[in-house]
């Protein structure tokens, strides 16, 4: 009897180590993972900054190019008062010009 009990125990004591194994391994595996997410969040984190700045940017240079714009418009606006003509019938005139044809001997 006292061999038959001590045989059981010797089985049970090997059952919680194999268990103890397993679950340390899944523990390992689990905090891998935890690692893995952890700095794939920082890396888009980091992303999401960079294009971030990338469109505060992109808004900037649109802002800029739009106030640009407003002033060529006001500026050909003058042009085409100032000069009576608009850029088309400037372009039409440039069109009619004779052309002058040198012979060469």
């Amino acid at each position: 009897m006292f061999h038959q009990a001590k045989s059981v125990l010797e089985k049970a004591k090997q059952s919680l180590e194999t268990d103890k194994a397993n679950l340390t391994a899944e523990l390992e595996q689990a905090s891998a993972a935890r690692q893995e997410v952890e700095r794939r969040r920082k890396q888009s984190e980091q992303q999401v900054q960079e294009l971030t700045s990338r469109l505060a940017e992109t808004e900037t240079a649109k802002t800029d190019a739009s106030n640009k714009a407003a002033k060529l418009q006001v500026i050909f606006g003058i042009y085409e008062t100032v000069f009576n003509f608009s850029a088309t019938e400037e372009r039409q005139l440039r069109v009619h010009r004779p052309t002058v044809h040198f012979r060469v001997a």
